[in-house]
């Protein structure tokens, strides 16, 4: 099973909570320049449903890619993060970023990140079944009451 960057929902991941404590702390919900980096993002209630379904139906040295939703911009889960929170948001350069946060943490914020999730859907049948987007969730779901 390969898993996109971000798995989100039920208030976990290890990058979503990093640029709400960052908002936090900074009073900025910051994205590195230009903020068009696009992720592929998957809900861990989809992810675990897919691995039951390679479990139970898949063909021994498959490997599947778990995706939901494509495309989300790496400005866009910031702003998202800014509406939860109340505060502003801002960019910085690469360098900038690599001051803040390191340079595993900057370039990782500064990939483009899409996979197909075709195969899984071809082979196994499976579909995203969790209706709650990851910027809706950021905002409105799990990560509000987390944090």
């Amino acid at each position: 099973m390969r898993l996109p960057i971000f798995i989100y929902g039920r208030g976990g991941s290890q990058f979503i909570p990093f640029l709400i404590k960052d908002a936090n702390q900074t009073g900025v919900a910051r994205y590195i320049e230009p903020g068009n980096f696009k992720y592929s993002v998957i809900h861990v209630d989809d992810a675990a449903e897919l691995y039951i379904q390679a479990l139970q139906n898949g063909k021994a040295g498959s490997i599947y890619h778990a995706v939901s939703e494509s495309g989300i911009t790496s400005k866009a889960i910031t702003e998202a993060v800014a509406r939860m929170l109340g505060c502003k948001v801002g960019s910085m350069s690469k360098e900038e970023a690599i001051q803040a946060w390191g340079i595993a943490v900057a370039t990782f914020f500064s990939l483009n990140n899409q996979i197909s999730c075709s195969k899984a859907e071809k082979e196994l049948g499976w579909k995203p079944f969790v209706k709650t987007t990851m910027l809706e969730d950021i905002e409105h779901g799990s990560y509000k009451t987390v944090f």
